[in-house]
């Protein structure tokens, strides 16, 4: 059974991973495959702390320039 911390870690993943297809206007899957493979979930998740107390603008920012820098071209 997951505990409450990590629910609301999948949930914020999840939320945010919507919130960056429809700022990009891409499919969700689409967006899920992006942020793995250019790293942008692995930054989420070691910087999950302070992320989930930012704006989903704010954290969609920082993820698209995490891809950038790791050869992602959103």
């Amino acid at each position: 059974m997951m505990s409450r911390i990590e629910k609301n870690k999948l949930n914020f993943t999840v939320a945010l991973i919507a919130e960056f297809a429809a700022t990009y206007q891409i499919k969700q899957k689409q967006a899920f495959n992006y942020l793995n493979r250019f790293k942008g979930l692995v930054f989420l998740q070691k910087h999950y702390e302070v992320m989930h107390t930012q704006s989903f603008e704010d954290s969609i920012e920082a993820l698209s320039m995490v891809c950038r820098r790791n050869g992602g071209q959103l």
